[in-house]
């Protein structure tokens, strides 16, 4: 809007000064007409190359005859603002100007000077103000391109400031989730502490009671009295252990948490980069779980030792019927597919891995193109429950 209200100032001084040059006549209106299309042309032709190319018909008219002065200014205002924004035009890049400040400064006072000078050659006093128009015209065509470029920097800061933003909600929102895994980590390792703590203190001391009753019913095989009072003893310490070891399961089953123990092997893990996506309904059987993160670790392990990967991707998804695993990295496929990719003594290889899928019910594939992949499908039935 700017650049209009400049132009059309710059025009109304152009039809003043064909005013003052006579009587105008066809051939005058003709020059005028050619650099106010010319004029529309670069405005429209602005951000692209060939837009330096429209004032060139109306200062090759001012060249050859003064009929074409009164549309120099329009022609002198687009070639200064052309070479004061120069790549930002083209290209729309907030960098430097093609001519910095002072040079954009001196080559406007040069081309007024050059105009005043072109007029003055005519004879009439009216001519001389079309130096006067045409210096105007560098003053509001510098004015108006250091506005726009305050403002393509302006947006420029805008932008990066919104990426900035953008990252740090982003990482903010990452920290939260590594907050929350390693609190729900922490509690998972205390109910398996203690699930540990119950097996070998109270389930041995009760074991040990067991053993005792048993031993005093041999002893007092012929008191039936006794007897019966060690058989009711046994028989409570028997429920006991029983409910102690189905607490001592509960505990440890509530201590596999899928997404966590996933995130915690991705930050342990040998490959330096490793992105988790856990995405499960409901938490699956233990063994399900125990299973997956098993494949997890011997995949991850595999990818840094024998691909020298540098980044990997879990991905866990659960459908109706069954739950998918998929460890794919950007690392180079082994030579040799054939399930003893990590059977050197510290994993448990492919073939390992597999076995351990098939008796869940599952199956395991091995993609190495077009990056290396190990996918495993594991079906919702009962021959996966602990």
């Amino acid at each position: 809007m700017k650049v209009l209200a400049d132009k059309a100032v710059l025009l109304v001084g152009g039809l003043l000064l064909l005013v003052g040059l006579g009587p105008p006549g066809p051939m005058a209106v003709s020059c005028l007409l050619i650099a106010i299309t010319g004029s529309a042309a670069a405005s429209a032709w602005e951000g692209r190359a060939r837009g330096v190319l429209a004032p060139l018909p109306a200062l090759t008219i001012v060249a050859l005859t003064p009929l074409g002065l009164p549309g120099a200014p329009l022609a002198v205002y687009d070639v200064v603002r052309r070479l004061r924004l120069g790549d930002l035009l083209v290209h729309g890049r907030s960098a430097a100007p093609a001519l910095p400040d002072r040079d954009a400064r001196t080559v406007a006072a040069v081309g007024a000077a050059l105009a005043a000078t072109t007029a003055l050659r005519w004879d009439g006093r009216p001519l001389a103000w079309a130096g006067v128009l045409a210096g105007a015209a560098s003053v509001l065509a510098l004015r108006s391109a250091e506005e726009q470029e305050q403002r393509a920097r302006l947006l420029a800061a805008h932008d990066d400031l919104r990426a900035r933003l953008r990252s740090l909600r982003a990482s903010r929102a990452e920290l939260v989730e590594a907050q929350e895994h390693q609190a729900r980590a922490a509690t998972l390792a205390e109910r398996t502490r203690i699930a540990h703590d119950m097996h070998d203190t109270v389930g041995h001391q009760l074991t040990s009671l067991l053993f005792q009753v048993r031993a005093l019913q041999t002893i007092h095989v012929g008191d039936a009295t006794m007897a019966g009072a060690l058989d009711g003893l046994g028989s409570g310490l028997e429920e006991s252990l029983s409910a102690m070891r189905a607490s001592v399961h509960a505990l440890s089953d509530d201590g596999v948490d899928l997404a966590v123990a996933l995130h915690a092997l991705a930050g342990s893990s040998p490959v330096p980069r490793v992105s988790v996506d856990c995405d499960v309904d409901e938490p699956p059987p233990a063994a399900v779980s125990r299973c997956v993160l098993a494949v997890v670790r011997e995949a991850l392990t595999n990818a840094a030792r024998h691909g020298r990967a540098a980044s990997a991707r879990v991905v866990v998804a659960d459908f109706p019927g069954f739950w998918r695993v998929s460890v794919s990295n950007d690392g180079a496929a082994p030579a040799r597919l054939d399930g003893d990719a990590g059977s050197d003594g510290d994993g448990m290889g492919l073939r390992s891995m597999d076995e351990r899928v098939r008796a869940l019910g599952g199956t395991l594939r091995v993609e190495p193109r077009p990056v290396f992949t190990v996918t495993v499908t594991i079906t919702k039935s009962g021959r996966n429950e602990p």
